[in-house]
């Protein structure tokens, strides 16, 4: 068996799109989502040329079609 390592990486839940991850190419960046209390956030994955954002658990709000609209994929559900 391998053992995995995990990476733990705090930051703040209000930044709009911030990067909190930059590292070999890879850029993940953070936005708030909308949900029942505070905290929830979508992401974006850039990568290559590409582009991927995930919403989840949240529906269509300004941030999300602002950062998913030029996406090459996108994944959303409430």
């Amino acid at each position: 068996m391998v053992a995995q390592e995990s990476l733990i990486h705090e930051f703040d839940y209000k930044g709009v799109n911030a990067i909190i991850y930059q590292e070999n190419g890879v850029t993940i960046r953070s936005y708030p989502a909308i949900h029942a209390l505070d905290g929830p956030v979508s992401f974006s994955l850039e990568w290559n040329g590409l582009k991927f954002v995930f919403g989840g658990d949240t529906y269509s709000n300004k941030w999300y079609d602002e950062y998913a609209k030029n996406a090459d994929g996108s994944v959303a559900y409430a």
